[in-house]
């Protein structure tokens, strides 16, 4: 290959050109390439250039004599030009723009009055010219310490003759313009192999000849197929940003979409003498965003206390998107003042808004001013948008603390009956369902209105909503992953929350289609439940059916009917997603784990119900209490009142504390 080198001097701030001058033939097509520079009208700190190479003599050019060097390009040759610029240590500089331009002989260009850039006619202004190609982002870079390689795309044989067809002429010059913005006395260099112009045979040059896919998000993986990827150096996407990449062979390379991708040709650079080989377009995909329709919101304790939180869908709405919710506490507690929310919301195609109510609890505090947080987490299918944190006020109706309203001395019925709706369904009453359970608060047929009490508290766990939500969330954690470590129980009061939360969605019995959307609520939890990282480590997806229903009965700590075994095994189906949840939900449907499983799940909910807490929170710190309540209602053959248990929570003082003095 024959090369033609020189070298620049710059020595302040200000443009600096470097002028080509090359002649093709156009019968042979042969182009000659003459290189010169004027120093005519040059100001002190200009550009200086010395030739380092045959026929350039080391002199300084004239515009009457400019020193010269010559190189060939043949007919199979393609033209392509490399910078580099190496700047001295403790130095550095703004390099705002390095362009490459080919222009005719005599073009037609712009008043030198006019240009841009003080009074100077360059090539970039002409009105026929191939470029300018710029060789680095529009916005510039800085240059510290150290050599810095610059290269435009590749100029084709094929694209010089026919701008030179184009204008009836045999000779086009080059112009490489650098503009810089740096303070006077700046001193960088292009060294003796700093700026080249060369020919090389494409075919051993990096060629792209197909992407897959053609589009997608940052983050995500493309293959690229092509030829000569070996010598690979760099990937980049529209806007010349830099990808990390893996060379899987000659013939194929993977790239990762990166942050600040744009739509446009994905190129591959390979090679010392190579520039870019540019694919077929790339369409970067700008996922969704999802965040808090609003940043602040507010609560009141008036009844009926539900504050609406919306969160909305910015962006593509083609595809399914999730997103966690949480509440935390700020100057608001969640015990008293507002009902912990924590769960999942599911984004349908087409869908841009989802909403959900948080539930504010008329306590008996003055809680004016106090507030919580509510935060968004683990998008799936969209990113984080803003605000993805707000802020709930409280507007208070009490002026000072008064006593508690489920206290014996001050029992407020409707009160009472309100906070189980919220504490056991997570949602607030329906008019015919609230009157009735009031009037069996004082009406039960007992004279102890103690005990009707009693009987409508625990009505709430034994209700079919909470025994097919609550409960059911309790026994899918169980025959999924057993007890947690260490502990009794199979599930937190956290998870246990938002696993609720998300099974009794828009559920109410008999009302609506309760059935269907109950059926597919919990359709959709077991789905994403079998999804997640530490059940497919337990289970992966090499079980076959016999292993996969043996593990979670075994998890479950029940020996299975022979029937529920079979229904189970037939609930797998191809072992994909929905056959293993099918398989869960059969298991943890089944009789067996149900019987097994309700007494230690009616005791846990006490604790979850009436205290907000788990077992072994504060002030308990271990099980020794749920231990206790479960063997007197073993002890009392599962009879609740004669044990005593729901007695004994809704009239401790952490409960009634929970309201009032």
């Amino acid at each position: 290959m024959q090369k033609t080198i020189f070298r620049l001097v710059l020595v302040f701030a200000g443009v600096v050109v470097l002028l080509f001058i090359f002649v093709v033939n156009k019968t042979q097509a042969i182009a000659r390439v003459v290189m010169s520079m004027s120093l005519s009208d040059r100001e002190t700190g200009d550009v200086i250039w010395t030739g380092s190479s045959t026929g350039a003599n080391g002199n300084v050019g004239t515009r009457a004599n400019p020193t010269l060097a010559e190189i060939g390009l043949t007919n199979a040759s393609d033209l392509r030009v490399k910078v580099e610029i190496n700047e001295p240590p403790g130095t550095q500089v703004q390099l705002q723009e390095l362009d490459l331009v080919i222009y005719p002989q005599n073009p037609t260009c712009v008043p030198a009055t006019s240009h841009p850039r003080g009074g100077q006619e360059f090539p970039d202004v002409c009105s026929t010219l191939l470029g300018p190609t710029s060789l680095i982002p529009v916005t510039g870079v800085t240059l510290g310490p150290g050599t810095h390689t610059f290269k435009p795309d590749l100029i084709t044989v094929n694209s010089l003759q026919n701008l030179i067809n184009s204008q009836g002429t045999s000779t086009l010059h080059i112009a490489l313009e650098a503009t810089i913005n740096g303070s006077t006395g700046f001193d960088a260099s292009l060294p003796a192999n700093g700026a080249e112009i060369f020919s090389a045979d494409s075919a051993n040059c990096a060629n792209i000849t197909g992407i897959s896919p053609s589009s997608g998000v940052v983050g995500s993986n493309v293959v690229i197929t092509g030829t000569n990827f070996s010598g690979t150096t760099s990937v980049k996407f529209q806007n010349n940003v830099a990808a990390s990449f893996v060379i899987n062979s000659n013939t194929q390379i993977t790239a990762v979409v990166p942050t600040g991708a744009t739509t446009g040709p994905i190129s591959v650079t390979g090679g010392a003498d190579c520039s870019a080989s540019q694919s077929s377009s790339f369409t970067v995909v700008v996922q969704p965003t999802l965040q808090f329709s609003s940043a602040t919101y507010v609560g009141s304790e008036d009844f009926p206390g539900v504050t609406s939180i919306t969160v909305t869908r910015s962006g593509s709405t083609t595809a399914d998107a999730f997103i966690d919710y949480s509440t935390s506490n700020v100057s608001a507690n969640d015990k008293s003042d507002y009902t912990t929310s924590n769960g999942r919301l599911h984004f349908s195609p087409g869908e841009s808004s989802k909403s959900f109510t948080i539930l504010i609890t008329n306590d008996a505090f003055n809680d004016d001013g106090e507030s919580f947080n509510i935060t968004l987490s683990n998008p799936v299918g969209a990113v984080l948008g803003t605000p993805d944190t707000a802020a709930v006020a409280i507007v208070d109706n009490d002026s000072t603390n008064g006593i508690s309203p489920v206290k014996e001395a001050n029992f407020n019925p409707e009160f009472f009956v309100r906070q189980h709706y919220s504490d056991f369904l997570n949602r607030e009453p329906d008019a015919p369902g609230l009157n009735f359970w009031i009037g069996q608060t004082s009406s039960c047929g007992n004279p102890d209105l103690r005990v009707c009490r009693i009987n409508v508290s625990a009505a709430f766990y034994l209700s079919i909503e909470f025994q097919q939500t609550g409960y059911l969330v309790y026994r899918l954690y169980k025959s999924a992953f057993g007890n947690l470590p260490g502990k009794p129980v199979p599930i937190t009061f956290r998870d246990f929350l938002a696993g609720t939360r998300q099974i009794g969605d828009g559920v109410q019995v008999n009302v609506g289609n309760w059935a269907q959307q109950l059926e597919s609520n919990k359709t959709a939890f077991a789905q994403e439940m079998v999804g997640r990282p530490e059940f497919v480590a337990i289970y992966p997806g090499t079980m076959t059916a016999s292993q996969f229903v043996d593990a979670l009965f075994t998890h479950g700590g029940v020996t299975p009917s022979t029937a529920e075994r079979q229904a189970a095994t037939a609930a797998f189906g191809s072992g994909n997603t929905a056959g293993r949840a099918a398989s869960l939900r059969s298991v943890a449907e089944s009789e067996t784990l149900e019987k097994a499983e309700f007494r230690k799940a009616f005791v846990l909910m006490q604790y979850f119900g009436y205290l907000r807490r788990n077992p072994d929170d504060p002030p308990d710190m271990n099980f020794n209490g749920w231990q206790f309540w479960l063997d007197k209602l073993n002890q009392s053959n599962g009879n609740f009142v004669q044990a005593e248990m729901v007695k004994a929570f809704i009239e401790s003082t952490e409960y009634v504390n929970r309201f009032g003095q």
